[in-house]
């Protein structure tokens, strides 16, 4: 059984009460309203005007949060390597092997080539 959506109704924009077809219409900004398009746009303008920051701002948003910090784990068993964040509710075992047996993986692309080098 297929549902097919009555596209022949006519919906009213509630900003400038016109009547327009299931094409010409979407939600307005608070997701609730029917507006044409017309008047979307209109509105969409005003709003990007206002939520416009400067650049400062901008990248103090962009930064990362402590709290979306992972660490880096690595299985004995396997080798698989795997990250969880500080404040994660899952146990602390391999996902691939489901052992217990997990170390930190402090492991970075200089301390590798610097081990390499010194042997």
């Amino acid at each position: 059984m297929r549902i097919m959506a009555d596209h022949s109704s006519q919906y009213t924009c509630c900003i400038c009460k016109g009547n327009f077809p299931f094409d010409g219409i979407r939600y307005g900004p608070d997701g609730k309203k029917i507006v044409c398009i017309g008047c979307f746009n209109k509105v969409a303008m005003k709003q990007g005007a206002k939520n416009l920051q400067p650049a400062k701002q901008k990248e103090e948003v962009s930064a990362i949060p402590e709290k979306t910090k992972t660490i880096n784990y690595i299985c004995v068993s396997c080798r698989y390597k795997f990250s969880l964040k500080p404040d994660s509710r899952i146990p602390l075992r391999c996902p691939y092997c489901s052992k217990e047996d997990i170390m930190v993986d402090n492991s970075t692309a200089d301390k590798l080539l610097e081990e390499a080098s010194r042997e």
